[in-house]
């Protein structure tokens, strides 16, 4: 039995290693740039969008050139509090696009969508709930995004 596992990996390990080399893979750090940037919207920030409906912060960004919208990966998270079974409130990073489902005041439950769109120049973070006729006010006060772009040199 012992024998058939060690074969099985170092099948696998071999097979793994042709495919990389196959499909081009290269991990050569020297290549690869990444530039993380934080932003933070407050509920002052916030702007309705009745063509999307939407709550939307639009910034600019000139970092983020037409080349970096051309060729890099830009990816992002929003850091959400939460409460733990003990009433106790902590701060968790979530990728996003963040769905999450809640009640409201009116117990009525609804999904809220946390995500962000970008164009040469400028982001625009987002929050839209599933019930794209009311201007339910986003679900904290304020949130921190966390952008991060990579792309090869």
């Amino acid at each position: 039995m012992k024998r058939n596992l060690l074969l099985f990996f170092r099948k696998s390990i071999l097979f793994s290693l042709l495919a990389c080399a196959a499909a081009g893979c290269s991990i050569e750090e020297d290549n690869v740039e990444i530039e993380t940037e934080w932003f933070l919207v407050q509920t002052r920030d916030w702007g309705w969008n009745d063509v999307y409906a939407r709550w939307e912060c639009l910034i600019e960004w000139p970092y983020l050139t037409e080349y970096i919208y051309d060729e890099a990966t830009v990816t992002g998270s929003v850091y959400i509090n939460e409460m733990d079974a003990y009433n106790n409130v902590y701060t968790t990073s979530k990728n996003m696009p963040f769905v999450h489902t809640a009640l409201d005041g009116d117990l009525r439950i609804f999904t809220e969508t946390v995500s962000f769109d970008i164009s040469p120049g400028s982001i625009c973070f987002y929050i839209q709930s599933s019930d794209l006729n009311i201007r339910r006010e986003p679900f904290q006060s304020e949130y921190e995004f966390k952008i991060a772009v990579i792309w090869e040199n």
